[in-house]
């Protein structure tokens, strides 16, 4: 009978062993609220729907790569974005484009919670970044001129290295 209870709690230590290792590493999530609804995320003279889908994977692209760069190794965030006020202003025309004025802002609202490689809550919290003065900031979009959203990459940049680095 001892033998048996031996057995089974080897293999039962096996089998635990085995699941917890073939889960899948928690990886860093972006999700949107109702992006119709967000102050200013539009880019081009096209629907909403086809506007808002092509918005969303440039902005989710930019923030998990910044999660990946500034994370410590095996931590995870999970962000909500629930507003977005996308830096300068649609101008229409035969083509639009979005214009830079002196007092326009970038702004960027979520929700988050910062897992540590155990899975454990680090932070959770909601923040809103914004910035007034683009100007401060143009030189370090100017390394996302690739992406719709360089200032605004740049707002979340600035708050993520200063909640990981203290």
């Amino acid at each position: 009978m001892k033998i048996l209870i031996k057995t089974l709690s080897v293999a039962i230590a096996i089998f635990i062993t085995a699941t917890v290792s073939a889960l899948p590493a928690p990886e860093n999530t972006v999700v949107f609220g109702n992006a119709a609804k967000f102050t200013d995320f539009r880019i081009e003279s096209m629907p909403m729907e086809k506007n808002i889908s092509i918005l969303k994977d440039d902005l989710q692209r930019q923030l998990t790569r910044s999660m990946q760069r500034y994370l410590p190794e095996g931590n995870t965030m999970q962000i909500k974005i629930t507003d977005v006020d996308m830096a300068g202003q649609v101008v229409p025309g035969q083509q639009f484009r979005r214009v830079l004025q002196q007092l326009d802002k970038a702004q960027l609202s979520f929700s988050y919670r910062w897992l540590d490689a155990e899975g454990k809550l680090v932070l959770a919290d909601e923040v809103k970044l914004s910035n007034r003065n683009l100007a401060n900031i143009a030189s370090q979009a100017n390394k996302y001129s690739s992406s719709r959203f360089p200032y605004e990459t740049v707002l979340f940049d600035r708050w993520l290295y200063r909640l990981t680095k203290g």
